[in-house]
């Protein structure tokens, strides 16, 4: 609707204000700094993550004012396009999250990027992780 309509979205938002114009606030780099944005382009959509306002409460004169009619509407789902072959999961000596470990690895990130030598490693990077898990 939004891409439709020609405006932008913003998600994550934790607070709105502003007096002469509309700002939100939301965290970025993992909750390490908060900004305010502000956009001059409309419509502007905000996502506000869930638990960071207080819910709306309408005021008790407007309380018997607003009617609402539900209106049921049949809809035929479109036909679906995927079949389920099967399910695999991995065996269970691969787990690879362990609550209780004195260690964290976390690997892989970037290795699927043009190295210094103007390649992609991936492969190395997938025998040095698993012979380090299987160690």
């Amino acid at each position: 609707m939004v891409f439709r309509l020609g405006g932008v979205t913003d998600t994550h938002i934790i607070a709105i204000g502003g007096t002469d114009k509309v700002d939100a606030s939301r965290w970025f780099y993992r909750q390490r700094v908060v900004a305010v944005i502000s956009r001059d382009q409309r419509p502007w959509f905000l996502i506000v993550d869930p638990g960071t306002l207080a819910p709306y409460e309408r005021a008790s004169s407007q309380a018997d004012s607003a009617s609402a009619s539900v209106e049921q509407i049949a809809v035929e789902p479109p036909a679906l396009r995927t079949t389920v072959t099967g399910m695999r999961s991995p065996a269970l000596s691969g787990e690879t999250i362990r609550p209780d470990a004195e260690l964290l690895f976390v690997a892989g990130a970037g290795w699927t990027k043009k190295q210094p030598d103007g390649q992609v490693h991936a492969n190395d990077a997938a025998h040095l992780i698993h012979d380090f898990l299987t160690a």
